[in-house]
């Protein structure tokens, strides 16, 4: 079912997020987009660190997994990767497999059309501010343009959260798992030496209550 939901609700993902064409039955999980069987060719071999591809209809699903795909989806990752394409005009699905493979090379791997950063603030700082807000979109350019180092800051010089750990606070699977897959580290403590997963224990038994109640 929840599949189905990914499918058929989540804006954008009707059609192949490179290409267009209709009806994908490919995700890339770690980008959080559904695409056609060719452009799943191009993304596994841009390697996994860039693009984690899964068929829609064969592989395991675990929980994380659909909560990413459930919260980024074609239509809100293209509005960051395709900010601006500079006057290139995207494939279509009869585009040849070079055009396909030059444009999606270009997106992801030389990130060629994301937005600018005019902020001053450092990409860590502006990572914990769309953690904390609940930012999808400043969470994935971020995580596009940023480093482990962004990944692993802390809140401020006394406050050694990490953005893993806000999002654990917060109960966000999705922001978790994506932070995971961009080498957030699970094991980092906070100032009082507590871990992400002692957030997320505390998260889940306040949201426990909060069903009981």
């Amino acid at each position: 079912a929840t599949l189905q939901t990914i499918r058929t609700h989540v804006p954008g993902n009707e059609n192949c997020v490179d290409c267009d064409c209709p009806n994908p039955g490919w995700a890339s999980l770690n980008l959080g987009v559904l695409m056609c069987i060719e452009c799943s060719g191009i993304h596994r071999n841009l390697g996994s660190h860039i693009s984690k591809v899964r068929s829609l209809d064969l592989d395991e699903w675990p929980p994380g997994h659909l909560s990413v795909m459930l919260a980024i989806g074609n239509a809100l990752a293209n509005s960051v990767w395709e900010h601006r394409s500079q006057g290139r005009i995207k494939p279509s699905s009869n585009s040849s497999h070079e055009e396909k493979e030059q444009w999606i090379r270009s997106k992801y791997e030389s990130k060629e059309f994301l937005p600018t950063l005019n902020n001053t603030m450092p990409l860590g700082q502006q990572l914990v501010d769309a953690v904390c807000s609940t930012n999808m979109k400043g969470i994935i350019l971020v995580l596009a343009q940023g480093s482990v180092e962004d990944v692993n800051s802390t809140v401020a010089p006394r406050d050694l959260r990490t953005p893993l750990h806000l999002a654990c606070a917060m109960g966000n699977l999705a922001v978790a798992q994506l932070l995971i897959w961009h080498n957030a580290n699970v094991s980092a403590v906070d100032q009082d030496g507590r871990t992400c997963l002692a957030y997320a224990r505390a998260a889940a038994s306040v949201a426990a209550a909060k069903s009981h109640s």
